[in-house]
């Protein structure tokens, strides 16, 4: 079979073989992408009406769309005429595989448990009972979720298992025993099987077992399982009541269906979050805390904005205690799905507590879990769970910010407890699509910007009086701004027009006035009013990274360099890890020509991120400033690759170093300026490109342009060392004084 082509698929490899029949990886050739066939096994399809059956069910299961069950994609027939099913390849490992190692931790075995209860919910409710839930038929794919395989076939199984008995070898052990009686079965079979899967990932063995398949079955109807409590002694008694009940014998007293196990499997985790608690009284100072990203309970994708949505909404009001130091989500979004111990995280944080949670949305309802840990001894501090409708999640979050600092024993001050408390109701609907807005905007891409104005804007077509809404549009047209998507003239506009109208609602809020310092400095060129405002900003929001950030630059642009530097050390601080924050130091480092440091600095940034266009465009200026033109060159060229600029990349000047570095400058900046008659290209870059080839003329041409058109990285042409060969030009010095720098 391997490397021959049935229908449109090439056979890759073989993935495994059992009662159904054989499984391959294969290639789709028209959509080109991987795919698993399942080829049955032909006596379980070799009557017409089996035949019939098995289509049937192949279809019914195909219905089903759902984060924890695998997708089907087609049912076919070899020219042989053997039955085969097309359905979606996951890279990862089946259960069976997994727990073959050995038992599984208690809190691993419950997320497999909810994920697989969550799959199972789905189809009940479609009216489509699995009747053969096992760990061979669940696999667990590389970002750790679980898809079920095989809906629907198990049925065309179960008809052939008294005439193949070698079928059910691997599936007695997790028949429920209204099943081997031959009796009517239902969703309460699949409850069954799954308490056995998570018995088994428990302890490492089946709760029944034997010799042969009879004394399996024997065990079933009439023996009990060992109780979890004395082959985990770890284990709460409430997981032994969970499997108690999953297991019962009758099937009148097991759970009624998945939903009441799913409720019982989301309290024993809250459970398991609170049963080491620490008192509060030895924890004698808690200076500064992260927020790890909130758990998506759900374990659907489409929430997950609305998950990042209560995380970062935790953070901003947590950020405005002053009492202690708050990391930035920047830094936070790192750890999403991370394998790191909490004492690991909180090291390279640098904080002494964490806050971690979970987030339940059905429908309009919203259960939040938070924990607060120490971190040096992963001890918990406190727990609480807190259900609200979605109409109350605004005011929820200031009450948990009034908790929290209670619990570690921080005072507010009058004016935090009005601003927390002061939170302005929103409907969910507007509320909602801001989350969404924000989701996307965090995205940091052209398409994403358009998606998030359009939630943006949902959000203020139902609620036109809600600033945070405004201010996520003029974020969004700054930062398209700031990376060089739009001109200046047009996004900047459209920013100040939006944070006006977010300040005029609400003055209080911290990101308003950060964006309205940002425009003031980068292009009012209004040097006074955008101290004021980042001092305003973090004066609302001490914790908040961006603004000390953003005034470092300022501060560095008037060449206030001592003040700059404590800011960027703050901001550091508040975002230590992210790239983002990391590009501000080295910026200061090449402001104080400290250009070895930054390109060690530089070095390290790249170990996570080697393809990343910050880290070339700094490196192609400090070797520059460093005179190391070879190194120059070759990050030049590297950095026109990174932000898709192939054209200049592949330029044959490159090719030719005989034509020396400030010729291919000239060479590279004349392409530039062929390219802005297609699309918008900084003007600043192509002066930059033209002072490095020593082409003053030029350099100042294009430096006029980038004026007139209010470049936004023109700020820096007072304090920059690039534009150190112009000094002396009368027409640089107007440039200077134009924009009120003397």
């Amino acid at each position: 079979m391997i490397g021959t082509t049935i229908s449109h698929y090439k056979i890759l490899e073989k993935l495994g073989e059992g009662g159904m029949g054989v499984v391959y990886k294969a290639e789709d050739n028209k959509l080109k992408r991987p795919v698993a066939l399942k080829f049955i096994s032909p006596v379980l399809t070799r009557s017409r009406e089996a035949n019939e059956r098995f289509i049937f069910e192949a279809q019914t299961a195909s219905a089903l769309d759902h984060q924890n069950i695998s997708t089907i994609y087609e049912i076919n027939e070899s020219i042989k005429g053997r039955m085969f099913i097309s359905m979606a390849y996951y890279k990862g490992d089946t259960l069976r595989k997994i727990i073959s190692g050995g038992k599984l931790p208690i809190k691993k075995t419950i997320d497999y448990t909810i994920q697989i209860a969550g799959g199972l919910s789905k189809a009940h409710k479609k009216g489509i009972i699995h009747k053969d839930i096992k760990p061979a038929n669940i696999i667990i794919d590389e970002d750790d979720i679980v898809k079920i395989i095989d809906f629907g076939l198990s049925k065309l199984q179960n008809t052939f298992k008294l005439e193949f008995p070698k079928s059910t070898m691997g599936t007695v052990p997790y028949m429920s025993p209204e099943q081997i009686e031959g009796k009517e079965i239902d969703q309460l079979t699949d409850i069954w099987s799954l308490g056995v899967v998570m018995y088994e990932m428990l302890t490492g063995i089946r709760p029944f077992e034997g010799e042969h398949d009879q004394a399996v079955i024997y065990s079933i109807l009439n023996e009990d399982p060992e109780l979890i409590t004395n082959l985990v002694p770890e284990a709460p008694p409430a997981l032994q009541k969970i499997l108690t009940k999953v297991l019962a014998k009758n099937p009148d007293k097991r759970y009624n269906n998945t939903e009441e196990l799913l409720i019982d499997l989301r309290n024993l985790t809250i459970l398991l979050a609170t049963r080491h608690d620490i008192s509060l009284k030895n924890k004698k100072y808690i200076r500064s805390l992260a927020v790890l990203p909130l758990l998506n309970l759900s374990n659907n994708p489409d929430q997950e904005y609305f998950t990042d949505g209560m995380t970062d909404a935790l953070i901003t009001e947590l950020a405005k205690i002053r009492a202690f130091k708050v990391i930035s989500r920047t830094s936070i979004m790192h750890y999403k799905s991370t394998q790191k111990s909490l004492p690991e995280i909180a090291k390279e944080l640098n904080v002494d507590t964490i806050v971690e949670g979970s987030v339940l949305r059905e429908e309009k309802k919203v259960q939040i879990t938070v924990q607060l840990i120490d971190a040096p001894t992963d001890a918990h501090l406190w727990a609480e769970t807190y259900e609200r409708d979605l109409q109350d999640v605004i005011n929820l979050q200031g009450e948990l910010v009034r908790t929290i600092a209670s619990k570690i024993k921080v005072s507010l001050t009058t004016k935090e407890v009005k601003r927390i408390s002061g939170i302005r109701p929103v409907s969910p609907e507007p509320y909602d699509n801001y989350l969404k807005g924000c989701f996307h905007l965090y995205k940091v891409l052209p398409d994403h910007f358009n998606k998030a104005i359009e939630y943006f804007q949902l959000a203020l077509d139902k609620d036109p009086s809600f600033a945070l809404a405004y201010t996520g549009i003029a974020n969004v047209w700054f930062v398209r701004c700031y990376w060089s998507i739009t001109p200046a003239k047009e996004s900047m506009l459209k920013a100040k027009q939006a944070v006006l109208k977010a300040l005029e609602l609400d003055d209080t809020l911290e990101e308003a006035h950060d964006i309205m310092a940002r425009i003031k400095f980068f292009y009012d060129w209004d040097w006074n009013g955008a101290e004021k405002e980042f001092k305003k900003a973090i004066q609302l929001n001490p914790n908040y990274a961006d603004s000390h950030l953003f005034y470092s630059a300022f501060l560095r642009s008037m060449k206030r360099d001592k003040e700059a530097q404590i800011q960027v050390n703050k901001g550091l601080e508040l975002d230590p890890i992210s790239s983002f924050s990391q590009g501000f130091l080295v910026g200061h480092m090449l402001h104080l020509a400290q250009y070895d440091e930054a390109i060690i600095k530089l070095r390290e940034i790249q170990k996570t991120e080697p393809n990343s266009p910050l880290v070339h465009r700094y490196l192609w200026i400090a070797y520059h400033q460093k005179q190391n033109f070879e190194n120059a060159l070759d990050e030049t060229k590297k950095y026109f690759s990174s932000i898709g600029k192939s054209e200049i990349a592949d330029l044959q000047a490159f090719k030719h170093s005989e034509v020396g570095y400030h010729k291919v400058m000239e060479l590279v900046a004349d392409r530039l300026k062929e390219l802005t008659k297609e699309t918008y290209i900084q003007p600043i870059w192509i002066a930059r490109l033209y002072a490095y080839a020593k082409n003053n003329e030029l350099a100042i041409e294009w430096l006029q342009i980038a004026h007139k058109e209010r470049d936004p990285l023109i700020v820096n042409l007072e304090a920059s060392k690039d534009w150190d060969n112009l000094r002396d030009e009368p027409k640089f010095k107007v440039l200077l004084r134009q924009m009120n720098f003397n």
